[in-house]
Protein backbone atom coordinates (compact mmCIF):
# COMPACT_ATOMS: atom_id res chain seq x y z
CA UNK A 1 0.00 0.00 0.00
CA UNK A 2 1.27 3.39 -0.81
CA UNK A 3 1.18 6.57 1.41
CA UNK A 4 0.14 9.55 0.43
CA UNK A 5 1.14 12.56 2.06
CA UNK A 6 -0.83 16.38 1.55
CA UNK A 7 0.73 19.46 2.86
CA UNK A 8 -1.84 22.08 4.18
CA UNK A 9 -0.82 25.97 3.52
CA UNK A 10 1.70 27.17 1.15
CA UNK A 11 4.67 29.57 1.42
CA UNK A 12 8.39 30.77 0.56
CA UNK A 13 10.50 29.38 2.32
CA UNK A 14 14.07 30.53 3.42
CA UNK A 15 15.71 28.51 5.06
CA UNK A 16 18.58 28.96 8.07
CA UNK A 17 21.97 27.60 8.12
CA UNK A 18 21.18 24.92 11.09
CA UNK A 19 23.19 22.93 13.11
CA UNK A 20 20.24 20.15 13.97
CA UNK A 21 21.13 16.73 13.53
CA UNK A 22 18.42 16.06 10.92
CA UNK A 23 20.90 17.99 8.60
CA UNK A 24 23.45 15.60 9.16
CA UNK A 25 24.54 13.57 6.15
CA UNK A 26 23.75 10.55 6.53
CA UNK A 27 25.65 8.92 3.58
CA UNK A 28 28.52 8.93 6.12
CA UNK A 29 28.40 5.63 8.36
CA UNK A 30 28.46 6.00 12.09
CA UNK A 31 30.62 4.07 14.32
CA UNK A 32 29.21 0.94 16.26
CA UNK A 33 32.19 -0.16 17.92
CA UNK A 34 33.39 2.39 21.19
CA UNK A 35 31.58 5.30 20.15
CA UNK A 36 32.43 9.36 19.97
CA UNK A 37 30.44 11.71 19.36
CA UNK A 38 30.70 12.79 15.67
CA UNK A 39 31.74 16.79 14.94
CA UNK A 40 29.47 18.37 12.91
CA UNK A 41 30.21 21.14 10.39
CA UNK A 42 27.20 23.44 9.45
CA UNK A 43 27.33 24.93 6.01
CA UNK A 44 25.10 27.18 3.79
CA UNK A 45 21.41 27.32 4.33
CA UNK A 46 19.72 24.46 2.08
CA UNK A 47 23.32 22.21 1.61
CA UNK A 48 23.97 19.77 3.99
CA UNK A 49 25.82 19.24 7.41
CA UNK A 50 28.08 16.11 7.18
CA UNK A 51 29.17 13.88 10.54
CA UNK A 52 33.03 13.02 10.24
CA UNK A 53 34.44 10.24 12.47
CA UNK A 54 37.12 11.29 14.83
CA UNK A 55 40.72 10.86 14.19
CA UNK A 56 41.77 7.24 15.75
CA UNK A 57 38.21 6.26 15.23
CA UNK A 58 37.55 2.75 13.35
CA UNK A 59 34.31 2.93 10.97
CA UNK A 60 32.50 -0.10 11.10
CA UNK A 61 28.89 -1.93 9.95
CA UNK A 62 25.97 0.08 11.69
CA UNK A 63 23.93 -1.72 13.89
CA UNK A 64 19.94 -1.08 13.68
CA UNK A 65 18.54 0.69 10.19
CA UNK A 66 20.35 2.99 8.82
CA UNK A 67 18.67 5.53 5.83
CA UNK A 68 20.73 6.99 3.33
CA UNK A 69 19.70 9.66 0.44
CA UNK A 70 21.80 9.32 -2.55
CA UNK A 71 21.23 13.36 -2.35
CA UNK A 72 19.50 15.20 0.16
CA UNK A 73 18.86 18.53 -2.23
CA UNK A 74 17.35 18.73 -5.85
CA UNK A 75 17.18 21.86 -8.13
CA UNK A 76 14.48 22.34 -10.50
CA UNK A 77 15.70 25.71 -12.34
CA UNK A 78 13.84 27.70 -14.26
CA UNK A 79 9.94 26.91 -13.67
CA UNK A 80 6.53 27.89 -14.52
CA UNK A 81 3.54 27.72 -12.13
CA UNK A 82 2.03 26.31 -15.31
CA UNK A 83 4.76 23.32 -14.51
CA UNK A 84 3.70 19.81 -13.08
CA UNK A 85 7.15 18.73 -11.62
CA UNK A 86 7.92 15.07 -10.35
CA UNK A 87 11.35 13.87 -8.55
CA UNK A 88 12.26 11.15 -7.01
CA UNK A 89 14.76 10.93 -3.37
CA UNK A 90 16.65 7.49 -3.78
CA UNK A 91 17.51 6.03 -0.59
CA UNK A 92 19.05 2.89 0.86
CA UNK A 93 18.88 0.84 4.14
CA UNK A 94 22.45 0.43 4.46
CA UNK A 95 22.20 -1.19 8.32
CA UNK A 96 21.70 -4.34 9.81
CA UNK A 97 18.02 -4.01 11.24
CA UNK A 98 14.56 -3.54 9.09
CA UNK A 99 14.49 0.54 8.55
CA UNK A 100 10.51 1.31 9.36
CA UNK A 101 9.64 4.83 7.63
CA UNK A 102 7.27 6.42 9.94
CA UNK A 103 6.20 9.75 8.65
CA UNK A 104 7.07 11.77 5.26
CA UNK A 105 5.90 15.53 5.28
CA UNK A 106 6.04 18.29 3.31
CA UNK A 107 6.19 21.56 4.19
CA UNK A 108 3.61 23.00 1.49
CA UNK A 109 0.52 22.23 -0.22
CA UNK A 110 2.10 22.70 -3.42
CA UNK A 111 3.96 19.28 -2.64
CA UNK A 112 1.97 15.42 -2.43
CA UNK A 113 4.56 12.79 -1.80
CA UNK A 114 4.02 9.32 -2.61
CA UNK A 115 5.98 6.18 -0.74
CA UNK A 116 5.36 2.63 -2.04
CA UNK A 117 5.71 0.93 1.37
CA UNK A 118 7.04 1.81 5.06
CA UNK A 119 9.58 -1.31 5.50
CA UNK A 120 12.54 -1.99 3.96
CA UNK A 121 15.02 -4.93 4.44
CA UNK A 122 18.83 -4.06 5.01
CA UNK A 123 20.13 -3.19 1.84
CA UNK A 124 17.12 -2.77 0.06
CA UNK A 125 16.64 0.49 -2.05
CA UNK A 126 13.71 2.73 -1.85
CA UNK A 127 12.58 6.34 -2.94
CA UNK A 128 10.56 8.99 -1.43
CA UNK A 129 8.55 10.24 -4.72
CA UNK A 130 7.48 14.00 -5.03
CA UNK A 131 4.74 16.20 -6.96
CA UNK A 132 5.91 19.78 -7.34
CA UNK A 133 2.71 22.29 -8.54
CA UNK A 134 4.64 25.67 -8.31
CA UNK A 135 3.04 28.99 -7.22
CA UNK A 136 3.83 32.46 -6.64
CA UNK A 137 6.65 34.48 -7.42
CA UNK A 138 10.66 33.70 -7.72
CA UNK A 139 12.89 31.28 -6.01
CA UNK A 140 11.51 29.07 -3.74
CA UNK A 141 12.87 26.06 -1.27
CA UNK A 142 10.32 23.34 -0.02
CA UNK A 143 11.21 20.38 2.75
CA UNK A 144 10.14 17.15 2.85
CA UNK A 145 10.72 15.88 6.04
CA UNK A 146 11.69 12.01 6.80
CA UNK A 147 10.69 10.09 9.72
CA UNK A 148 12.20 6.87 10.89
CA UNK A 149 14.01 4.19 12.77
CA UNK A 150 17.63 5.01 11.10
CA UNK A 151 19.91 5.14 13.75
CA UNK A 152 21.16 8.37 14.87
CA UNK A 153 19.18 10.15 12.07
CA UNK A 154 15.64 9.76 12.72
CA UNK A 155 14.72 12.85 11.07
CA UNK A 156 16.23 13.70 7.68
CA UNK A 157 14.94 16.73 5.44
CA UNK A 158 15.36 16.81 2.04
CA UNK A 159 14.53 19.67 -0.09
CA UNK A 160 13.63 20.81 -3.91
CA UNK A 161 14.31 24.32 -5.14
CA UNK A 162 12.96 26.27 -8.05
CA UNK A 163 12.71 29.77 -9.47
CA UNK A 164 9.38 30.17 -10.50
CA UNK A 165 7.69 32.26 -13.12
CA UNK A 166 4.13 33.37 -13.00
CA UNK A 167 1.87 32.80 -16.14
CA UNK A 168 0.10 35.83 -15.30
CA UNK A 169 1.59 38.74 -13.23
CA UNK A 170 0.21 41.46 -11.63
CA UNK A 171 1.64 44.93 -10.77
CA UNK A 172 1.44 45.65 -7.55
CA UNK A 173 2.05 42.20 -5.82
CA UNK A 174 -0.46 42.96 -3.73
CA UNK A 175 -2.75 45.67 -2.08
CA UNK A 176 -2.64 46.69 1.75
CA UNK A 177 -4.72 49.53 2.92
CA UNK A 178 -3.15 50.36 6.38
CA UNK A 179 -5.04 53.00 8.83
CA UNK A 180 -8.47 53.25 6.85
CA UNK A 181 -10.91 55.07 9.02
CA UNK A 182 -14.51 52.98 8.84
CA UNK A 183 -15.89 56.43 7.55
CA UNK A 184 -13.48 56.05 4.42
CA UNK A 185 -12.39 54.12 1.60
CA UNK A 186 -9.06 53.14 -0.11
CA UNK A 187 -8.68 52.39 -3.95
CA UNK A 188 -5.35 51.44 -5.91
CA UNK A 189 -4.93 50.42 -9.74
CA UNK A 190 -3.76 47.05 -10.75
CA UNK A 191 -1.69 46.18 -13.97
CA UNK A 192 -1.89 42.52 -14.87
CA UNK A 193 0.06 41.05 -18.02
CA UNK A 194 0.25 37.70 -19.68
CA UNK A 195 2.88 35.58 -21.13
CA UNK A 196 0.62 34.94 -24.04
CA UNK A 197 -0.38 38.64 -25.77
CA UNK A 198 -3.78 36.75 -27.41
CA UNK A 199 -4.51 35.79 -24.28
CA UNK A 200 -8.63 35.95 -23.28
CA UNK A 201 -9.43 37.57 -19.80
CA UNK A 202 -12.13 36.83 -18.08
CA UNK A 203 -13.34 39.77 -15.54
CA UNK A 204 -11.93 40.23 -12.19
CA UNK A 205 -14.45 39.00 -9.09
CA UNK A 206 -14.15 40.31 -5.31
CA UNK A 207 -14.56 37.56 -3.08
CA UNK A 208 -15.43 40.25 -0.25
CA UNK A 209 -18.45 42.74 -0.09
CA UNK A 210 -16.61 45.29 1.02
CA UNK A 211 -14.03 45.67 -2.26
CA UNK A 212 -15.38 46.22 -5.87
CA UNK A 213 -13.32 45.93 -8.95
CA UNK A 214 -13.43 46.73 -12.54
CA UNK A 215 -11.64 47.37 -15.35
CA UNK A 216 -10.15 50.55 -16.12
CA UNK A 217 -8.43 49.64 -19.46
CA UNK A 218 -9.77 46.20 -20.76
CA UNK A 219 -6.82 43.79 -21.88
CA UNK A 220 -4.90 44.48 -25.11
CA UNK A 221 -2.33 42.21 -26.25
CA UNK A 222 -1.48 40.90 -23.15
CA UNK A 223 -1.88 42.98 -20.68
CA UNK A 224 -4.67 45.32 -18.67
CA UNK A 225 -5.39 47.60 -16.04
CA UNK A 226 -8.39 47.30 -13.21
CA UNK A 227 -9.07 49.24 -10.20
CA UNK A 228 -9.47 47.93 -6.67
CA UNK A 229 -11.54 49.50 -4.29
CA UNK A 230 -12.39 49.19 -0.63
CA UNK A 231 -15.79 50.86 0.53
CA UNK A 232 -16.62 53.18 3.07
CA UNK A 233 -18.09 51.33 5.93
CA UNK A 234 -15.99 48.62 6.23
CA UNK A 235 -15.93 46.86 9.64
CA UNK A 236 -13.02 47.83 11.96
CA UNK A 237 -10.44 44.81 11.95
CA UNK A 238 -8.21 43.08 9.48
CA UNK A 239 -10.89 43.35 6.01
CA UNK A 240 -9.37 40.51 4.07
CA UNK A 241 -10.09 39.97 -0.07
CA UNK A 242 -9.21 38.03 -3.12
CA UNK A 243 -9.50 39.32 -6.62
CA UNK A 244 -9.46 36.46 -8.54
CA UNK A 245 -9.18 36.28 -12.42
CA UNK A 246 -9.38 33.88 -15.07
CA UNK A 247 -7.05 33.85 -17.98
CA UNK A 248 -7.55 31.53 -21.04
CA UNK A 249 -3.94 31.23 -22.98
CA UNK A 250 -0.81 29.40 -24.42
CA UNK A 251 2.12 29.02 -21.51
CA UNK A 252 4.66 28.12 -24.41
CA UNK A 253 5.22 28.13 -27.79
CA UNK A 254 3.62 24.77 -29.21
CA UNK A 255 1.68 24.19 -26.05
CA UNK A 256 -2.25 23.61 -25.83
CA UNK A 257 -4.22 26.53 -24.06
CA UNK A 258 -5.15 25.75 -20.81
CA UNK A 259 -7.55 27.89 -18.45
CA UNK A 260 -5.08 29.40 -15.80
CA UNK A 261 -6.81 30.96 -12.51
CA UNK A 262 -4.94 33.91 -11.03
CA UNK A 263 -5.33 35.69 -7.81
CA UNK A 264 -4.53 39.01 -6.18
CA UNK A 265 -4.79 39.47 -2.40
CA UNK A 266 -6.38 42.99 -1.44
CA UNK A 267 -6.46 43.84 2.41
CA UNK A 268 -6.83 47.12 4.80
CA UNK A 269 -6.51 47.74 8.59
CA UNK A 270 -9.56 49.88 9.42
CA UNK A 271 -10.32 51.30 12.38
CA UNK A 272 -12.65 53.76 14.13
CA UNK A 273 -11.68 56.06 17.19
CA UNK A 274 -9.13 53.39 17.71
CA UNK A 275 -6.19 52.24 16.00
CA UNK A 276 -5.05 48.57 16.64
CA UNK A 277 -1.70 48.43 15.51
CA UNK A 278 -1.21 45.11 13.83
CA UNK A 279 -5.23 44.49 14.13
CA UNK A 280 -5.23 41.25 16.04
CA UNK A 281 -2.95 39.27 17.78
CA UNK A 282 -1.01 36.98 15.72
CA UNK A 283 0.76 34.10 17.61
CA UNK A 284 1.96 32.28 14.36
CA UNK A 285 3.20 29.08 14.44
CA UNK A 286 5.08 27.40 17.60
CA UNK A 287 6.20 24.35 18.95
CA UNK A 288 4.51 22.29 21.43
CA UNK A 289 6.60 23.06 24.95
CA UNK A 290 7.40 26.39 23.58
CA UNK A 291 5.98 29.81 24.89
CA UNK A 292 3.96 32.92 23.39
CA UNK A 293 4.59 36.56 23.92
CA UNK A 294 2.78 38.70 21.37
CA UNK A 295 2.15 42.66 21.69
CA UNK A 296 -0.40 45.34 19.80
CA UNK A 297 -0.45 48.85 20.24
CA UNK A 298 -3.30 51.34 20.76
CA UNK A 299 -3.84 54.96 19.82
CA UNK A 300 -6.38 57.88 19.19
CA UNK A 301 -5.82 59.33 15.47
CA UNK A 302 -4.93 62.64 16.95
CA UNK A 303 -3.18 61.16 20.06
CA UNK A 304 -4.99 62.14 22.24
CA UNK A 305 -4.88 59.51 25.69
CA UNK A 306 -8.00 57.74 26.76
CA UNK A 307 -8.51 54.95 29.30
CA UNK A 308 -8.65 51.13 29.65
CA UNK A 309 -11.73 50.55 32.12
CA UNK A 310 -11.33 46.71 31.93
CA UNK A 311 -9.56 43.61 30.11
CA UNK A 312 -10.74 39.97 29.50
CA UNK A 313 -9.47 36.89 27.35
CA UNK A 314 -12.21 35.39 26.16
CA UNK A 315 -13.03 31.69 24.91
CA UNK A 316 -9.15 31.15 24.55
CA UNK A 317 -8.39 27.19 23.05
CA UNK A 318 -4.91 27.39 24.86
CA UNK A 319 -4.70 27.16 28.32
CA UNK A 320 -2.40 28.93 30.55
CA UNK A 321 -2.84 31.98 28.10
CA UNK A 322 -3.38 35.46 30.27
CA UNK A 323 -3.55 39.11 28.83
CA UNK A 324 -2.38 42.39 30.22
CA UNK A 325 -2.46 46.09 29.40
CA UNK A 326 0.37 48.59 30.25
CA UNK A 327 0.36 52.38 29.22
CA UNK A 328 2.44 53.84 26.33
CA UNK A 329 2.77 57.16 26.08
CA UNK A 330 -0.69 58.53 24.98
CA UNK A 331 -2.05 55.01 24.22
CA UNK A 332 -1.86 51.44 25.19
CA UNK A 333 0.04 48.07 24.75
CA UNK A 334 -2.52 44.62 25.00
CA UNK A 335 0.07 41.81 25.58
CA UNK A 336 -0.45 37.92 25.77
CA UNK A 337 1.81 35.73 27.33
CA UNK A 338 1.73 32.04 28.24
CA UNK A 339 3.42 28.60 28.33
CA UNK A 340 1.86 26.03 25.50
CA UNK A 341 3.43 23.47 27.81
CA UNK A 342 0.92 19.89 26.37
CA UNK A 343 -1.05 21.76 24.24
CA UNK A 344 -1.60 21.39 20.43
CA UNK A 345 -3.93 22.37 17.99
CA UNK A 346 -4.97 25.80 16.84
CA UNK A 347 -5.02 29.50 19.34
CA UNK A 348 -8.24 31.07 19.28
CA UNK A 349 -9.77 33.55 21.36
CA UNK A 350 -10.89 37.42 21.79
CA UNK A 351 -9.31 39.82 23.92
CA UNK A 352 -12.39 42.23 24.45
CA UNK A 353 -11.45 45.43 26.13
CA UNK A 354 -13.63 48.41 28.09
CA UNK A 355 -12.82 51.89 27.35
CA UNK A 356 -13.72 55.08 27.59
CA UNK A 357 -13.63 56.71 24.03
CA UNK A 358 -17.37 57.30 22.97
CA UNK A 359 -16.53 55.80 19.34
CA UNK A 360 -15.17 52.88 20.18
CA UNK A 361 -16.52 51.62 24.06
CA UNK A 362 -16.04 47.79 23.20
CA UNK A 363 -13.18 46.71 21.20
CA UNK A 364 -12.47 43.09 20.14
CA UNK A 365 -8.90 41.94 19.03
CA UNK A 366 -8.69 38.10 17.67
CA UNK A 367 -5.91 35.89 19.12
CA UNK A 368 -4.84 33.27 16.59
CA UNK A 369 -2.02 31.09 15.61
CA UNK A 370 -1.01 27.26 16.17
CA UNK A 371 0.85 25.19 18.10
CA UNK A 372 2.38 22.07 16.58
CA UNK A 373 4.23 19.00 17.39
CA UNK A 374 7.99 19.35 17.98
CA UNK A 375 9.68 18.84 15.03
CA UNK A 376 12.47 17.18 16.63
CA UNK A 377 10.37 14.35 18.43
Amino acid sequence: MSLLVVSCGCSVEVPAASSDLSSIDTNKPATAAVFSPPTVSTVSAGDTAQATVGAGDTAQATVGAKIRFRTLVHDFGKVDDTDELDYKFKFTNEGSGVLEIKEVKPSCGCTTTKLEKMVYEPGEEGDVELIFKPKGYGQQTKTITVKSNSAGSERVIVRIKAEVTPFVQFEPRFIRFTEVPTTEGRQEEVTVTCRDPEAIFGSPQCSNPNFEVHWTSPPLNGTGKFLVRLKPGAPRGSVINKVNLQVQGTPKPGALSIRHPAQISASAAVFGSIIIDPVYLSVGGINSGGRVDKSVELRRPNDQPFAILAVELKDSTMPNLEVSVTPKGAGWTVRVQGSAGTYQGLVRGSVVLTTDVPGDPTLKIAVMGAVRPDPKK
